[in-house]
C-alpha cells in the first residue's frame, strides 16, 4: 500500500483503505472531550495510526497497537506520543497473543476476537491492570474492535480515571448484552454519560466523565 499525505490534515496515511476516515472518527471524539495538558494523562489502547494521539498533543499520551503497519504509521503520525508495541489484555497467561489481522480496506478492524477466515499473528501482551498502575492515566480511551468486553468484564467498571472513552463493537449476538451490562456499571460510576447508540450497526460510542 503506497503512503500519501492526506492534504487536508497533513497525516500519512495508506492509499486504498480507510485511514481517511479514521481523521473524522478521531475529530469527534473532541466535540466532548477537553484535556489538561497540565493535569491529565492520556491511555490509548488502540492507537492505530497515531491520528488519535496526535490530535491530543500537548498533554501526554502513551498508546497501545498490536498491529505493525499500523505502529509503523503511528511513529509518523504522532511522533510526541509514547508507542507500545502490543495488545492489552486483562491479565495475560502468554508473553504473545493471536491477533486476527483484516486484510480488507478496513486496517483498524484487527481484533483479538477468533475471526473465521482470518490469518494469524502472534503479537505480544500487556496487562492492563499493570499498565494502569504504571501510566496512572486521568483518560482513558478504549478501541479495540471486540476485546473491550473480556478486558473490562475482568477489571471491572470503576476505572481509576476521570474521563472513559469507547467504541463497543457488535460482532457476535451476545455483544449487545454485555454491551448494556457493561454501560449500566459505568453509568453508577461516572457521574456524566453520552452514549450514542446507533452510531453504526457495528459499534457505538460513549464517553462517561466525572464531575471532578
Amino acid at each position: 500500500m503506497a503512503f500519501v499525505i492526506d492534504k487536508r490534515s497533513g497525516y500519512t496515511i495508506r492509499e486504498g483503505t480507510n485511514d481517511k476516515t479514521i481523521i473524522s472518527e478521531c475529530r469527534a471524539y473532541f466535540k466532548t472531550l477537553t484535556l489538561d495538558p497540565d493535569r491529565d494523562v492520556v491511555m490509548d489502547i488502540g492507537g492505530h495510526i497515531g491520528i488519535f494521539a496526535d490530535m491530543c498533543y500537548p498533554t501526554r499520551v502513551v498508546s497501545y497497537e498490536p498491529l505493525p503497519a499500523n505502529a509503523k504509521l503511528y511513529l509518523e503520525n504522532s511522533p510526541n506520543s509514547a508507542l507500545r508495541e502490543g495488545a492489552m489484555v486483562y491479565r495475560p497467561k502468554t508473553a504473545t497473543i493471536p491477533l486476527y489481522v483484516s486484510e480488507t480496506s478496513d486496517q483498524s478492524n484487527h481484533t483479538l476476537v477468533q475471526t473465521r477466515g482470518r490469518k494469524t499473528i502472534d503479537v505480544p501482551t500487556f496487562s492492563f491492570e499493570s499498565s494502569l498502575e504504571i501510566v496512572r492515566p486521568t483518560v482513558l480511551k478504549l478501541d479495540i474492535e471486540g476485546g473491550e468486553y473480556d478486558l473490562l468484564e475482568g477489571y471491572g467498571t470503576k476505572l481509576p480515571v476521570r474521563i472513559f472513552l469507547a467504541e463497543f463493537h457488535f460482532r457476535k449476538k451476545a455483544d449487545a448484552a454485555r454491551a448494556e451490562a457493561l454501560w449500566a456499571g459505568l453509568d453508577d460510576h461516572f457521574d456524566q454519560v453520552l452514549v450514542q447508540p446507533k452510531v453504526a450497526a457495528w459499534n457505538t460510542f460513549g464517553v462517561w466523565a466525572s464531575a471532578t
